[in-house]
């Protein structure tokens, strides 16, 4: 009969519960931050609306290297090929940054015509482009993230991965939206731009703190550590 051992049976629960719970709260917060877009009128819901539908499209990119990422890796650590994982996720990390700059140029050229395929005011269609224009700089940023992301779940380090990724958005991404939604009458692009910023000091992190440094911590685990910057 096919059966999981208790052991591998529990750690595999921990694994998927906390990667779970980091979705679920990374969910969570995006809705907040929409939220507190709001605030600024139904037309910046609306644009909203049309400009995270054409980004998730474009978002695709990010999210198949991303996952590419966490393939490979896994493979070679899992096969004991350590010095061959750092290299190839180098090699993969700076493929998934150049893809998207392209992905993020096509998206920048057509941004002022996608919004004329719905049915709306142009003021919405103006307002829509412009989110775009700034979800397509981020985009780049995005996908260093995401390949950064994998890196570290496919090291098997999943309590790194919810600190930078629900757990930066929950402690400060989300408070910085709320004080600039209800507490200043800034523009809504403004707004939406100042929300996305603290997203560079993660990148700052990422860079300060955590290397694609992928090292045997015991018998049968590999997993990445904190450890001084790697130049690629």
């Amino acid at each position: 009969p096919f059966v999981i051992p208790g052991r591998e049976a529990l750690a595999i629960t921990k694994q998927g519960l906390a990667l779970m719970i980091n979705e679920t709260m990374w969910s969570l917060g995006n809705t907040v931050l929409m939220q507190f877009y709001s605030t600024r009128g139904l037309s910046v819901v609306a644009a909203l609306n049309i400009a995270n539908t054409v980004n998730n499209l474009f978002m695709v990119s990010v999210i198949s290297c991303g996952s590419a990422v966490g393939i490979i890796i896994g493979q070679l650590l899992g096969a004991g090929k350590v010095e061959e994982a750092k290299e190839t996720d180098r090699k993969l990390i700076f493929f998934s940054v150049f893809l998207c700059v392209c992905v993020a140029l096509v998206m920048g050229v057509a941004a002022p015509f996608i919004p004329y395929i719905y049915k709306t005011e142009d003021a919405v269609r103006t307002l829509a482009t412009r989110f775009l224009w700034v979800q397509a700089v981020f985009l780049v940023m995005d996908s260093y993230f995401n390949a950064c992301y994998f890196t570290l779940r496919a090291g098997g380090n999943t309590l790194v991965t919810i600190i930078f990724d629900s757990g930066h958005l929950w402690a400060i991404v989300v408070p910085i939206g709320f004080v600039l939604a209800y507490y200043t009458e800034l523009p809504i692009l403004m707004l939406f731009v100042l929300v996305q910023l603290p997203y560079l000091y993660e990148l700052k992190m990422n860079d300060d703190t955590f290397s694609t440094d992928l090292v045997k911590t015991g018998p049968g685990r590999l997993q990445l550590t904190a450890g001084t910057p790697t130049s690629s």
